[in-house]
């Protein structure tokens, strides 16, 4: 739980306000998803917002020339690998992507995009650095370094709990 000070009150009195981190970063992910899951109309885009981010993660390793496999993709997300593979068969089932036989390994099942799959993502890649200025519009290059940081610190300490608690 964290204090933190709200805008004077009626009295011009500033109060102190008592909120879960957690709480806070469960309403910024909703903002986000619902801003970031629908078309440019306001409708709800085709994918599914974890279709979407790993539409976008096979997209801009793509775009760098590497192949991407699932477990690739359950590391980036901290996903299970039932999850993953879920999210993945539902994709193939809508026709954004196949997964093929590795080149460099015969064992591993490559992540290939559609060309459907493309042309959503370089639309949708247009949106999304529309919506990120606006998102960080206010904030210094400093600060968002900052909120980036404590992000993943964040993360990390959920998954070192996680693991505290999975381990006992």
């Amino acid at each position: 739980m964290v204090l933190f000070c709200t805008e004077p009150n009626r009295k011009g009195r500033i109060e102190i306000e008592k909120q879960h981190i957690g709480h806070a970063i469960i309403r910024t992910a909703n903002a986000i998803r619902r801003r970031t899951i629908c078309d440019a109309q306001g409708r709800p885009a085709a994918a599914r917002a974890a279709q979407n981010f790993f539409l976008f993660q096979i997209y801009r390793r793509m775009q760098r020339g590497e192949a991407t496999y699932q477990r690739d993709l359950e590391r980036e997300f901290s996903l299970r690998r039932s999850t993953a593979s879920g999210i993945l068969s539902q994709m193939e089932k809508n026709g954004l992507l196949r997964r093929e036989i590795s080149a460099r390994d015969a064992r591993l099942k490559t992540l290939v995009l559609t060309p459907e799959a493309v042309a959503l993502c370089e639309e949708r890649e247009r949106r999304i650095e529309a919506f990120e200025r606006a998102l960080l519009g206010n904030l210094t290059q400093e600060e968002q370094v900052t909120l980036l940081n404590l992000l993943e610190r964040v993360r990390q300490n959920i998954e070192s709990a996680t693991e505290e608690m999975e381990s006992r």
